[in-house]
This record gives structure tokens, sequence and C-alpha cells, in this order.
């Protein structure tokens, strides 16, 4: 067996990356390190895996780039694997203007992986990252001021889409592969703008590598290890974090997932920054910087009442007494919004981002009927069924259940202690007549409560879209 194979096996082994019987994708560029994985899997785990490719066109390259894609195609028709081809469109390069261009495609690429991944019920996803891509990306992060993830470098394997990338040649250097496609006459294509200077990545491979080496030779070798300590230490340090955020999980009025702030202040500076960073790294599609997260923190010990806070992606921070909830950008409020609603059915409610299913019960047998916040009971004799939802209005009132008698809906969430900023995206479940029968989430009515005498219930349920 070629040192090659017996290299992938042992880090397919050491990882657990592979079990019988799985589909894998492989991605291929038409490079050496791709053209080296695809060969390598085939032969190693050809027999007991279902192996695809899947080459992703970013359309920056011209023609050269309308080579590599029949290049590919070819190499996987001779090779008798399936091939799939995913074009990035021209318009997309307009989105996300404020990154830079290997960033925008990198965003862009793992989006088709993670469609391919759907479509083709894949379980893993192999990629084909080596050593010496290991030892640029933590000295890229160095440059850059990450942290301890950004210096753990490359993972062997990691969550994507359904699926798992694995990275077989990670510990692999860009000589051994080489020396395989050198040894067993494979072909392969160059990328042009790996030759650029246009890029920091490759400024850092052609130059500032090969000047680092004249101080320490086994500068790479180095950085591998120092990415090999750290990513064990971020394991441990991942689960602690969990441990931590546990401990201070904290619940809005509205039921939204947030964090004590009196807690969170108790934990040591470290974990306060892992917990806010996770928090963000949650919610967000894009990573939040060291920047985001101490500027945070720094505001949660002068902010008073109820404050926000923007973070990237469109997400919020939002300060309510003593809990701080981390959001995706709010919904426009819906002042005019209102829908008829399907009576018994479902109704798609999109103004208030909740389905409304609603069934019609003989009250025989149906006790009891409690009522919760996204659940209510009411008298359908009483109601009708011609029912509709729309946002509350100044001056709306209703006769909240257990209260005696009428109430301002605006007092009642002041008193519920509802933020105001979701004070107005409260839908109001009304009767033909014009009556309040259910502040949907809060109370119903109690004029149309289920009494001794209701024949039939109106079962009313709020869900997700």
């Amino acid at each position: 067996m070629h040192p090659f194979l017996a290299s992938i096996r042992r880090t397919i082994e050491k990882y657990g990356l592979i079990r019988p019987g799985e589909r894998i994708l492989v991605g291929v560029s038409g490079g050496p390190d791709s053209v080296s994985l695809l060969h390598g899997l085939r032969q190693c785990y050809g027999d007991q895996s279902d192996i695809r490719a899947i080459h992703v066109h970013h359309g920056l390259r011209g023609r050269e780039a309308d080579g590599d894609e029949a290049w590919v195609r070819e190499l996987c028709e001779s090779m008798g694997i399936a091939c799939v081809v995913r074009r990035i469109e021209p318009e997309r390069w307009a989105e996300g203007t404020n990154q830079s261009v290997q960033m925008r495609a990198r965003q862009m690429r793992y989006e088709h992986f993670r469609g391919a991944i759907r479509e083709h019920d894949a379980d893993r996803l192999a990629l084909g990252h080596t050593a010496d891509d290991q030892a640029e990306t933590v000295l890229l992060n160095l440059l850059r001021g990450s942290g301890r993830p950004g210096l753990a470098g490359i993972p062997p394997c990691r969550p994507a889409g359904g699926a798992t990338i694995i990275r077989p040649l990670i510990e692999m250097t860009r000589e051994e592969v080489l020396a395989f496609l050198r040894d067993e006459r494979m072909a392969y294509r160059e990328d042009s703008s790996n030759q650029s200077d246009k890029y920091l990545r490759n400024r850092i491979r052609r130059h500032l590598l090969p000047l680092l080496a004249a101080y320490n030779p086994g500068i790479r070798d180095q950085l591998i290890r120092t990415a090999e300590i750290l990513r064990a230490e971020e394991d441990w340090m991942e689960g602690e974090t969990a441990q931590a955020l546990d401990a201070v999980k904290a619940e809005s009025a509205e039921g939204e997932a947030g964090i004590s702030i009196p807690r969170l202040l108790e934990l040591p500076l470290a974990f306060r920054r892992r917990v806010v960073h996770r928090m963000l790294r949650d919610l967000s599609g894009e990573e939040a910087t060291f920047e985001h997260v101490e500027s945070l923190l720094s505001h949660l010990v002068q902010w008073s009442g109820e404050k926000r806070f923007t973070l990237p992606g469109g997400a919020l921070a939002i300060r309510e007494r003593d809990t701080l909830s981390f959001l995706r950008a709010e919904p426009p409020a819906t002042p005019d919004a209102e829908m008829k609603l399907e009576v018994p059915g479902s109704t798609e409610l999109a103004p208030w981002g909740i389905r409304l299913e609603t069934s019609v019960l003989s009250k025989e047998g149906c006790d009891p009927l409690p009522s919760s916040r996204l659940e209510a009971h009411l008298d359908f004799d009483l109601t009708g069924s011609a029912l509709w939802v729309r946002s509350r209005r100044p001056g709306d009132r209703f006769r909240p259940l257990g209260l005696g008698g009428t109430k301002k809906i605006q007092d009642f969430l002041v008193d519920a202690q509802v933020s105001r900023r979701l004070r107005e995206r409260v839908p109001l479940l009304m009767t033909e007549d014009g009556r309040v029968a259910w502040v949907v989430g809060h109370r119903i009515d109690d004029r149309f409560k289920v009494r001794p005498g209701t024949k039939q219930v109106l079962r009313l349920r709020a869900l997700p879209p």
C-alpha cells in the first residue's frame, strides 16, 4: 500500500471519520489536494461506502473555471463516480460586499455544500485540507488577532448541514500529496489564483512561511502542534462553557431564551466572554468578533432599564431588567394588520410569525380544559365561527379572565411585564361584533370562557409557522 493511502487510513481511524455504508460527498476542485483525496477514498473505502463528488463553479475565472468543471466531470466519469456540479450565479457576488472575495467565495461554497448534503442525503462531506493548510490557517488567524478557537485551526471533523465535514488529509503534507500523484501518474489542475499575491493566504504561503522557516526550519510542524494542543483544550473549554451557559440561562417574560445578568457577571471573565460568544454564534450567521463581545459586556454594567445592542448578522442583544435576551433581527411592527381566521382549520398569521390552529369539540368528555399561554378554550356558541385576528389599537379593552371588570389591553400588558418592543406585536382574537376574545399568548376574555352550560368548545393553539 502506498504511504499516502496508509496515512489516509490512519487519520480516518484516529478520528473515526468514516463508518461502513455511509454516503460520502467529496469536494473536488480539480487541484492536487482534492484529486488525491478522491482517489485515496475510492481506493481505501470505495467497496464499503457510496462515494460521490461535488464541484462548485464560482464563476470567477472565466474559461479556466469552465475548464476545471469539464475536467472534473471527465475525471469522475473515468472513475465511475457520480459528480454533482453547483454554480454560483454572478449576481450573488453583489451580496456581502464588505467581505473579501475569498471569504465570500467560501461562504457561498459552503451554502452549496449544505444544499448538496440535504439533496443527496449524505452522511459525510470530505474536503482536502492538508497539514500545510492547517499551518497557514493558524498563522492567518494569529495575524488577524484570533482567540483560542481560531488558533486551534481546522478541525479534523465538525457537524454541517445534517452531515459531518471530514478532512482525511489534515495530517498530511503537500509534499506527500504531490508525491502520491506523481507516483500514481495522476493528473490535476492548477488554479492560477493560487499564485496571486492579491490574497493574504497566498502571501502567507508564498512569502511569510518561507521567511519564518529561516528562523525556525520546523515552523510548519510547530504551528500544527500548537493547533493540536489548543484544539484539545478548546474541546474541554467548550464543555465547561456549556455548563456555565446552563448555569446563567434565564427566561424573559415572553418565554424567550436569555441569560441572567447578575449570574453572568459572577463568572470569571474568560467564561463571560465565552458564554456571550456562544449565544451570538448560535444566533447569527456571522461570527461575532472579540470587539463585539467586549463592547456588549462593558455596556452591561452601564445600562439600566430596557436597552439594545446591534450585533453581526442583524442579531440583537436586549437588556430587560436583569435578563439579557439574544434575538434575530426583529420583524417590523404590524399596527394595521388583520386577518380572517379559518374555523375549524389552520391559518398562517405571517405578520405575527405564528400559525393558529382551531378545532370545535363537544363539551362532553373534554373536562378539564386548562388554558395556557399558547392554547385557549372558548365557548364556541358565544364566539361563533366568524373570527379574525388583528393587532392592538389604542383604547382596546377586554375583560381579563379572573380579574373582574374591564381593563385596557395596554395596561394589562404593562402589568404582565411585556416589554415595550413586543406590545405592538401581540395579536388579538376578535369576534364578529368586534369584541376581544383572546389576547393571544396571554389571557382569554372572561365573557367567552367555558361554562357548565357550554355545549361546544372552540380550541385554539398558537404554533410556529
